[in-house]
């Protein structure tokens, strides 16, 4: 008997109310997921907290393009991709 697998991907304000919430299938990347429900939030000036999977190309394109503050750990490897290409993030506090 397969199991299935549903993970919730929800989105809280600065205290921590849940505000959206979403369900699932789960062999989704929360990424995908996670850049769909952003694209229907109003983030200008905003600070945007999301763990290392949202480090993405698209996702920080789109902060930046909203002029939205990404409070995002970068991936390991991303990480040293950047710091080998002499972006910055030693002034970034995760």
């Amino acid at each position: 008997m397969g199991h299935s697998k549903q993970a919730d991907a929800p989105v809280v304000d600065a205290l921590g109310n849940p505000f959206r919430f979403e369900l699932t299938g789960g062999e989704a990347y929360d990424s995908v997921h996670g850049f769909e429900m952003l694209k229907a939030m109003k983030l200008t000036m905003k600070q945007v907290l999301a763990d290392r999977a949202y480090d993405t190309n698209a996702i920080r394109a789109f902060l930046e393009d909203k002029q939205a503050i990404p409070v995002i750990p970068g991936k390991k490897t991303v990480e040293c991709l950047r710091n080998m290409i002499g972006i910055s993030t030693k002034n970034v506090t995760w």
